[in-house]
């Protein structure tokens, strides 16, 4: 059923571009040169980074005026994510399902991304560009049932009340096939890293509570986080508040400090990319209700909850 849904909605091919910079991603010592030369080739993109360059945020004292100046300023994995990120997304910019929020997903999705790039730089976890396009796309397999269902999906899916990790189960049910699947099989069609592959294939199940040196592990992990943390009040999350928090402290290493730190970083970041990816954002986004409501989730640690981390920190 996957293979005829792919073929049905007419999955877009990568562009030139794209295909070249998913090379570059799986080169290490890719040059800044090289993956100037690719972004090059589409001068939209070249106008956006080197408005992202020259924002306030990098806090330039002179004009960025080069692709290679900006490249030293922002580092190869920063536009390794960004540029493959705005070639995917650009593929879809023109797939609106009918009862489906296509702004509102790409939103979500771009701050996924921007989360968990933010967690690979403070846990230090390399390349950090699988991490940003496993955040990104690890839901893309959603954006498939919408166009393929139409109306339908959205119908349904406003009916489930669960936790995230049983809405797999209820697309089966309901529809013969799940977004999960077909994120993953959307990601070997693109050839993507056997890593990413494995994030978007597991990101719903619980990965192991434990820290871990396996880097596909800790994708998993990272990945299962970005896409569980709520970002819109109207999430159902009070099932998976205190699995969320025993990940980010015992298997990332993360405080609640560092959380909440996270979160106002991870606003900053988007606030600068959202001009690279203007034209598949909400006009009216409020990043900052929406990351405060998570933070605020994830604060509320109660008795038992802190009892249950204290004793798996112990053992």
């Amino acid at each position: 059923m996957i293979d005829k849904i792919l073929r049905d909605v007419k999955l877009p091919s990568l562009p030139d571009a794209a295909i070249r910079m998913l090379e570059l991603c799986r080169d290490p010592g890719v040059s800044a040169q090289e993956i100037v030369r690719v972004i090059e080739l589409d001068p939209s993109l070249s106008a956006r980074l080197l408005k992202v360059a020259n924002s306030s945020f990098f806090g330039q004292s002179g004009k960025i005026e080069t692709l290679t100046r900006a490249a030293i300023l922002l580092g190869n994995d920063y536009l390794k994510a960004v540029g493959l990120g705005f070639f995917l997304t650009q593929t879809w910019k023109d797939v609106q399902p009918d009862g489906f929020d296509f702004r509102e997903f790409w939103r979500d999705s771009i701050l996924r991304a921007c989360l968990a790039r933010q967690i690979a730089s403070k846990i230090d976890y390399h390349p950090r560009e699988q991490v940003f396009l496993a955040g990104m796309l690890a839901d893309i397999g959603s954006l498939v049932m919408g166009v393929t269902f139409e109306g339908d999906y959205a119908t349904t899916m406003g009916r489930f009340v669960g936790a995230d990790n049983d809405r797999k189960d209820y697309e089966q049910k309901h529809f013969g096939v799940n977004h999960v699947d077909l994120g993953k099989a959307i990601a070997q069609k693109w050839s993507f890293p056997e890593s990413i592959v494995c994030a978007i294939a597991r990101h719903q199940d619980t990965p192991p509570m434990r820290a871990d040196r396996d880097r596909t592990i800790v994708l998993w992990q990272i990945t299962h986080f970005c896409l569980t943390v709520p970002f819109a009040q109207d999430r159902q999350t009070a099932q998976v508040c205190s699995q969320l928090r025993q990940l980010a402290i015992i298997s990332l290493g993360l405080s609640f400090e560092s959380l909440s730190e996270l979160f106002s970083e991870t606003v900053e970041q988007f606030n600068v990319l959202a001009s690279v990816f203007s034209n598949l954002l909400p006009a009216d986004v409020n990043v900052s209700d929406m990351m405060n409501t998570a933070t605020e989730m994830l604060r509320e640690v109660d008795q038992q909850a802190t009892q249950q981390l204290a004793q798996i920190e112990s053992e």
